[in-house]
């Protein structure tokens, strides 16, 4: 069996910091039939956890 995943990667640029990069990642991971967010925060990674599964997208939150 194949498994297709997708990474979505919303890292932090010090030249555009309000550029809606991790709403654009959100968005096409919601829209993906599977896939990996990335996030640069651990904060950031526990409310983008917490926001996917409130909208109903299951979600688990790995985080080293």
């Amino acid at each position: 069996m194949q498994v297709l995943t997708d990474m979505f990667v919303a890292d932090p640029c010090p030249v555009t910091p309000c550029s809606g990069k991790t709403h654009a990642a959100l968005a096409a991971l919601k829209a993906a039939r599977s896939g990996v967010y990335c996030g640069p925060l651990r904060l950031l990674a526990c409310e983008v956890a917490d926001r996917l599964n409130a909208e109903g997208v299951p979600c688990h939150l790995v985080s080293t």
